[in-house]
């Protein structure tokens, strides 16, 4: 009866957040927003997030919400651009790869579920754009700038998502190009001389006539970003070799994994961003919570001892640091949470349990769940509270 009574209270919160983001967070086009500070929106719309919250309007049967999405994105576009609503380099209007890749990712999500002409069609000629747009069959360029028809030769490590959707898009449409251009932007990541030094992927790389500005901002490229710059090119990576069967694919997740388990790390957890040189002064949830989730999924495939030490490693260590809230603080000097995070690391700690069968790590995600609802909840899913008083805070400091 408790499985079932939990299902109820999570089926009641589930929609209760869906009529609230659809009545609290749209705007009067009809457009789902970025977010809400009291009573001020943040007027941005998320269709580059499409990826996180697809899935979920479908599993919820709120097709008609989706469909309607879909057709205020058509609508956006100009001359078949999404164009970022956010500046890089104080500069408006650019196309960022970045933002294609949640967006495919809920093109895929929508095709799986609808089966339909209309979706693959959506789908082929959106990614299909996205291979064009930037450049990814020889010379990826994470950035565009249509006004002036440049292409910045910048790559985002993120990208490296786009090699699992190609992956999966392949699986979708047996078209040797998307292999072929995943392995491409593969090889793009692995090939510069950051990487080849420090077995992590920079935040950004640059080349050509932009080669300055990495000297010019070198804080901002001497450096890797765990969390999505490092973890979402693993998985792609990890996708791609499971296709190809290649083991230098293979070699690079190791030393990937070994390099942040050697140098990225404070007391087994993960932290934020590695730079050389540097000693850290706290954990991260967020790289922590990425990590286990991958090291979880590569275990299953590749059964090495070292990366099951690893992940508990991490778990353990938060173990410690959960709040009497069941709650985890983001950083493990803080004693703030931060609710994206706490759900992503209870999904990993429910992987982590699955793959083990040790209960504390289910007691650990168990705690944390009712603590979202209870706490976040209280406040309408507000993003930062106190893990030990459960108190509404405005900000993580």
């Amino acid at each position: 009866m408790e499985n079932a009574a939990n299902k109820n209270v999570y089926e009641y919160e589930a929609q209760r957040i869906i009529q609230m983001l659809k009545k609290d967070f749209v705007r009067e086009d009809g457009v789902l927003i970025l977010g809400r500070q009291d009573d001020t929106i943040i007027n941005h719309h998320i269709f580059p997030d499409m990826g996180d919250y697809m899935p979920f309007f479908l599993y919820f049967e709120e097709g008609e919400f989706v469909e309607t999405q879909i057709a205020l994105y058509k609508k956006s576009l100009q001359k078949g651009l999404l164009i970022s609503e956010h500046k890089a380099w104080g500069i408006q209007g650019f196309v960022k790869s970045y933002e294609y890749s949640d967006l495919l990712l809920g093109f895929i999500d929508y095709h799986n579920f609808k089966r339909s002409d209309d979706s693959l069609e959506l789908l082929t000629s959106s990614v299909n754009n996205a291979i064009e747009i930037f450049k990814y069959k020889n010379n990826p360029s994470s950035l565009y700038l249509p006004k002036l028809k440049l292409h910045c030769p910048v790559l985002d490590s993120r990208d490296g998502m786009m090699i699992e959707l190609l992956v999966e898009m392949f699986q979708i449409q047996p078209d040797e190009k998307y292999l072929k251009t995943a392995q491409t932007i593969y090889e793009k990541l692995v090939s510069g001389k950051y990487f080849r030094l420090h077995k992590i992927l920079p935040a950004y790389s640059v080349r050509g006539w932009m080669k300055p500005l990495s000297i010019l901002k070198k804080n901002a490229f001497d450096r890797g970003i765990i969390m999505k710059y490092n973890t979402n090119s693993l998985y792609a990576f990890l996708a791609l070799y499971e296709e190809t069967a290649n083991k230098d694919i293979l070699s690079n997740i190791v030393s990937i994994v070994d390099s942040i388990k050697r140098n990225a790390t404070y007391h087994g957890a993960v932290v934020a961003t590695y730079v050389p040189g540097k000693e850290y002064p706290n954990a991260s949830l967020v790289a922590s919570h990425a990590m286990l989730d991958f090291l979880c999924d590569f275990y299953h495939v590749h059964q090495r001892d070292e990366d099951l030490v690893f992940v508990k490693g991490i778990a353990d260590f938060w173990k410690d640091k959960q709040g009497t809230t069941g709650l985890f603080p983001l950083y493990s000097d803080s004693q703030k949470s931060d609710l994206d995070a706490e759900t992503d690391f209870t999904i990993a700690l429910y992987k982590l349990y699955e793959l083990t069968h040790e209960k504390e790590y289910k007691k650990m995600a168990d705690a944390c769940v009712e603590g979202i609802i209870k706490e976040h909840g209280q406040y309408d899913y507000t993003v930062v509270v106190d893990i030990e008083t459960g108190k509404r805070r405005t900000n993580f400091q």
